[in-house]
C-alpha cells in the first residue's frame, strides 16, 4: 500500500507543472513528426515574443531534454516527459522569463540549455529525497503564494496543503528544492502526522532566514509632497517573506501596520503606518496602481494587483473605487479606521 501511495505521489509530486519551474525545447525534425507539439504563443506573452522565437525556446528545451530523458509531448505551454518512469509536466514561463533578460537570440541556447540541465538535475536530486520522513524534510519546508485563479481549471487543488492568508490568494505548503520548488501533497503529508499549523509555522521561519534586499524610498505624490515607502526583493522569497513581517521586519510595520502590495512572487512595495503619518497610505496606493498593475502583468509567476493593510499577522483587502475621469478613493478597513478615529 506504502508503494502504491509513493508511485502515486511520485506522479502528481513531478506533474505540477505549472508551479514547478519552467523550461523550453528544441529538436530535430524527425522528432518533431514524432511529437505532439503546440507551438501557440501563450497570451501573457504575446507581444514579448515573436511565433519564430517561442518555437526556437520549444524547440531548444525538447534537444536538451532529450539527451536525458523521452520527451513526451508539448502541449498548453508545458512539456511532458518521463524521468525514470514517471511523467514529469513542466510549462515555459520562467525560462521565457529568463530569456528577456538576454536581448541576443544566440545567447538563448546557452541560457536554455544551462537552466533546463539545472532543473532536470534538481528532479533527479529530488527522487533520492525520503519524502515520508519528516526530519529530513522539515528544513526544506516553504511557502508560495499563488493567485486563486491559476488553479481555476486544475482539480487537484483539493490535494494540496494550503490556506488563505490575503483575500483571493493562496499560501501553497511546498518543498524548497534546488532550483525549484514542489507542492505537498495530502499523502505525503498525512505521513508526517505534524499538524498543518506546525508545517506553516516551521516554513514561515525558513523563510524569515531568506536573504531579502530592503530599500527605503521617498515616494512623491500626486501632489508633490514625499512619503517614506520600502521595497522589498527576492526571486523566490519576497512574496512569501512578507506574510512573516512582524517577526523578521518589525522596523517596516507601523504602530497602525503597514499597507502592503505583493504583485509578483519577487517583489513587495510596503508603506508603514503611524501616528505621525496616518494618512500617507492614501497616496502612497493612489501613486503606486499602475506601477503595481505593470509588476504583476509583466511577470511570469504574479500574485496580487491588490493592497492590503497588514496588522498583528493579518492582511486586510483594501478596497478602491475610481470614478468617471478615472481619479481613485481609497476606503480604510474597517479596523484601520477605528484606530485612526480612536487616536482623533
Amino acid at each position: 500500500m506504502h508503494n502504491y501511495i509513493e508511485d502515486k505521489l511520485k506522479l502528481r509530486f513531478v506533474a505540477f507543472g505549472f508551479i514547478i519551474c519552467l523550461l523550453a525545447v528544441s529538436f530535430t525534425a524527425s522528432q518533431a513528426q514524432k511529437l505532439d507539439i503546440d507551438y501557440t504563443l501563450p497570451e501573457n506573452v504575446k507581444g514579448v515574443f515573436k511565433k519564430k522565437e517561442y518555437k526556437f525556446i520549444i524547440d531548444q528545451t525538447i534537444n536538451t531534454i532529450s539527451k536525458r530523458h523521452k520527451v513526451v509531448a508539448v502541449k498548453n505551454g508545458a512539456i511532458v516527459f518521463n524521468a525514470e518512469g514517471d511523467l514529469a509536466n513542466f510549462n515555459f514561463y520562467d525560462l521565457l522569463y529568463k530569456c528577456t533578460d538576454y536581448g541576443k537570440k544566440s545567447e538563448w541556447e546557452t541560457v536554455i540549455d544551462d537552466y533546463v540541465n539545472s532543473v532536470l538535475s534538481s528532479i533527479e536530486a529530488r527522487n533520492q529525497i525520503d519524502l515520508y520522513n519528516f526530519e529530513t524534510i522539515k528544513d526544506r519546508l516553504a511557502i508560495r503564494l499563488y493567485p486563486e485563479y491559476t488553479f481555476a481549471r486544475y482539480d487537484s487543488l483539493d490535494q494540496l496543503i494550503y490556506r488563505s492568508d490575503l483575500e483571493g490568494v493562496y499560501s501553497m505548503l511546498m518543498l524548497d528544492l534546488p532550483e525549484t520548488f514542489s507542492p505537498i501533497y495530502k499523502e505525503m503529508f498525512e505521513a508526517w502526522n505534524v499538524s498543518e499549523d506546525d508545517c506553516f509555522k516551521i516554513a514561515q521561519q525558513n523563510i524569515n532566514k531568506q536573504d531579502v534586499h530592503k530599500e527605503q524610498y521617498e515616494l512623491e505624490t500626486f501632489t508633490g509632497d514625499s512619503i517614506k515607502m520600502y521595497f522589498l526583493a527576492n526571486d523566490d522569497y519576497a512574496a512569501s517573506y512578507v506574510l512573516g513581517l512582524q517577526n523578521n521586519s518589525p522596523e517596516l510595520v507601523g504602530d497602525w501596520g503597514s499597507i502592503v502590495a505583493i504583485p509578483n512572487k519577487g517583489i513587495v512595495n510596503l508603506c508603514p503606518i503611524s501616528k505621525d503619518n496616518a494618512f500617507d497610505f492614501v497616496p502612497f496606493i493612489q501613486r503606486l496602481i499602475p506601477v503595481i498593475s505593470q509588476f504583476h502583468d509583466q511577470h511570469p509567476q504574479p500574485v496580487s494587483k491588490d493592497f492590503y493593510w497588514y496588522y498583528k499577522g493579518e492582511f486586510t483587502k483594501v478596497n478602491l473605487s475610481q470614478d468617471e475621469h478615472g481619479n481613485t478613493t481609497v476606503i480604510a478597513p474597517y479596523g484601520l479606521g477605528e484606530l485612526m478615529t480612536v487616536q482623533e
